[in-house]
């Protein structure tokens, strides 16, 4: 399966579903492209000014593959990774418990196949969302990953929150622990519904179930935790918020598992505020360096779904572009249907 392929499912599927006369080619896209490709380039722009990561590892190298579609316009840009399935590496911090401490964990998916002969239960392993956006003149379709979402629009909130203003989830849940813990939030249990049927499509390896429903970008959450005697690391934190349009970033502060308080930030929060104006430069750099990269494949005639080229950053010095032989064309890339459709 091609890294963006649910994507473009994603978005077919649900444009029918809401009964729209929808083309891509319609939207004008520059830039299509998973969060993960765009960190990427922000870590190798910042690596040279001064927001650069001081942490150690921060700088990783990467390769990301890139096409040109036709209409000389649409950039699409797909990760390219040696090991698609995250390994473990032993104790990587709390943020897993605290998610599962603080959320609604969705009851399992009944399903059946197509002709209902066999019923299976699909459990959540992640979220993802797509968000389109315009920035300083170039148009965005960015598939990302999602931590969590409110249930509720989300009010007006100062950027730390004390104990004493947490709502009730979180108020349960400061000063208990992020190690599995022997104290049990009550948190709902929400209804499963009836089975839905898998819906399998020819000649892919993709399957989709037709569930759930629509919210507003407004409800979207970052989380995340940090030793309390540590500031926020706005310079990997902010561009992850930034370049997938969340709006609103809780971070607890720990010691050893212990949770001492929770704060949460939104685009008028004065942290977010003055992360956004020493990161903007960063950004007007990221806008620069994919126009290039746009130019530099149209001279060279790496136009079109056969024509790929990869962008590669050993962690240090200038970032490389590379043709692909023919030989070598990497699994997943998109399709020409898929790229000739912006």
């Amino acid at each position: 399966m091609r890294p963006l392929e649910p994507m473009f499912r994603a978005i077919d599927i649900t444009q029918k579903q809401l009964g729209n006369d929808f083309k891509l080619s319609d939207e004008k896209i520059d830039i299509v492209t998973d969060r993960n490709s765009l960190r990427k380039l922000t870590r190798f722009i910042s690596s040279h000014g001064p927001n650069r990561d001081p942490r150690p590892g921060s700088n990783r190298e990467f390769r990301i593959d890139v096409q040109l579609s036709s209409n000389g316009r649409t950039l699409a840009l797909s990760r390219h990774e040696e090991n698609s399935i995250r390994k473990s590496g032993g104790f990587s911090g709390y943020g897993f418990n605290f998610e599962k401490a603080t959320t609604e964990e969705f009851p399992p998916l009944m399903v059946t196949n197509s002709t209902r002969t066999h019923m299976s239960r699909f459990k959540s392993t992640g979220h993802h969302r797509i968000t389109r956006y315009d920035l300083l003149g170039l148009r965005f379709l960015v598939r990302y990953e999602v931590d969590a979402m409110e249930s509720a629009p989300v009010a007006e909130e100062t950027n730390v929150v004390r104990k004493d203003e947490l709502d009730a989830l979180t108020a349960a849940f400061a000063q208990t622990s992020l190690l599995e813990p022997r104290t049990i939030i009550p948190k709902p249990r929400l209804a499963a519904k009836k089975p839905e049927p898998i819906i399998d499509v020819p000649d892919s390896e993709l399957r989709h179930v037709v569930h759930g429903k629509l919210i507003s970008q407004s409800q979207v959450l970052e989380l995340r935790t940090i030793r309390n005697s540590l500031q926020v690391p706005w310079s990997d934190v902010y561009p992850q918020l930034f370049l997938s349009q969340t709006p609103v970033f809780k971070i607890a502060k720990q010691l050893d598992g212990h949770v001492d308080m929770i704060q949460t930030y939104t685009d008028e929060s004065d942290g977010m505020k003055e992360a956004h104006e020493r990161l903007a430069p960063d950004f007007v750099s990221l806008i620069e360096l994919l126009k290039r990269i746009r130019n530099i494949g149209e001279k060279q005639g790496l136009v079109g779904h056969n024509r790929p080229f990869s962008l590669y950053w050993s962690g240090t010095g200038d970032l490389k572009v590379r043709a692909i032989q023919p030989y070598d064309h990497p699994k997943g890339l998109l399709t020409a249907e898929e790229l000739e459709s912006f």
